[in-house]
């Protein structure tokens, strides 16, 4: 994989329609940080709930890693994970968040920047949730549109749309708007 997940770039968010036609080689590495903290790591319930769900799209999780965004809805989602996906020799990965109430008013934005990376946004009431003092959530350092679903028990962000589209019909999940 050759890109890597940069976090705290600011962006102009504006709506854009993902792209179906980005390969899936030209994916990111899953996110890695010094700053997950395994303490937010989902449970065994958890993992499996994913794994089946996947396994049900014949996407193959090949493990499950702290994910660095544990800090994204505080007690709202005190589990999460990255779980990295193998599907027909493709790499990918999806950061899945579990939540323990229901996020009013959430948004999700994906963008391509000036630069060429990826830059997206997440908002619960109209509050951008980004670490420190950033204006974004995150950036995809050279890869294509970040894609989301979501229902009142999962909140999930990933590059890849076959895992996007897998856990969206396999957990009854939705888009969530922009």
């Amino acid at each position: 994989m050759l890109a890597a997940v940069v976090m705290g770039l600011s962006c102009e968010i504006m709506r854009s329609e993902p792209d179906a036609s980005v390969s899936p080689r030209t994916l990111p590495s899953a996110p890695t940080s010094a700053s997950a903290d395994s303490r937010h790591l989902a449970n065994p319930a958890d993992q499996r709930t994913i794994e089946q769900a996947l396994a049900r799209g014949g996407v193959r999780v090949t493990r499950m890693i702290p994910s660095k965004f544990d800090w994204l809805f505080g007690d709202a989602a005190p589990r999460s994970g990255t779980f990295e996906t193998s599907s027909d020799g493709t790499q990918s990965w999806a950061d899945v968040h579990f939540l323990e109430m229901s996020l009013e008013s959430l948004t999700a934005c994906s963008r391509q920047g000036a630069s060429g990376e990826t830059e997206f946004a997440i908002s619960v009431e109209g509050r951008t949730q980004v670490p420190g003092s950033g204006r974004a959530t995150g950036a995809l350092a050279g890869s294509g549109p970040m894609y989301f679903v979501a229902s009142d028990r999962f909140f999930v962000m990933t590059p890849d749309i076959r895992v996007r589209d897998t856990l969206r019909s396999s957990l009854s999940l939705s888009v969530p708007p922009c």
